[in-house]
């Protein structure tokens, strides 16, 4: 049976437990300030996901800025991946930028990530181009991804 997600934008009170994600999966993760700074931003959201025990096992931060989008983290916790909470957090995603009447989503991911190239090309992303030695961390080429909407 699959388990109940619910997908919700992130208040104060969630910011701790973003924060504890963002640390365990990104090598370059944000900092609380950072984070703190999303939520009170006009252009950036910041959406997570709740299992029914109310703990965070994923968000997704992204931006709208004009008629572009841009996906800026998505995490899911790794004892919870596998479950479509990573493609749930995107579909958030790509509804409220198409309400915003965002035209292109854009988004960089590292060449090995193929767990999250694969969930981006089953979700219409296509690659447009390579951005040499982006990250670090281990340094690695990103692979820029867009999307039409």
């Amino acid at each position: 049976m699959e388990k109940k997600i619910d997908i919700i934008f992130a208040t104060e009170a969630e910011i701790e437990a973003v924060w504890d994600l963002e640390k365990e999966i990104f090598s370059d993760s944000y900092s609380l300030k950072t984070l703190e700074d999303i939520l009170s931003s006009k252009n950036e959201k910041l959406i997570i996901a709740k299992d029914e025990d109310n703990n965070t096992v994923g968000y997704i931060i992204y931006m709208a800025a004009a008629d572009e989008g841009e996906l800026l983290r998505v995490a899911v916790k790794k004892d919870a991946r596998k479950n479509g909470i990573g493609e749930k957090l995107m579909n958030e995603m790509i509804d409220d930028l198409a309400k915003a009447e965002v035209k292109n989503i854009f988004l960089e991911v590292r060449i090995s990530n193929e767990p999250a190239v694969g969930m981006y090309e089953n979700m219409e992303f296509q690659t447009v181009a390579i951005r040499k030695k982006y990250y670090r961390n281990p340094t690695e080429d990103a692979m820029i991804m867009k999307r039409g909407l």
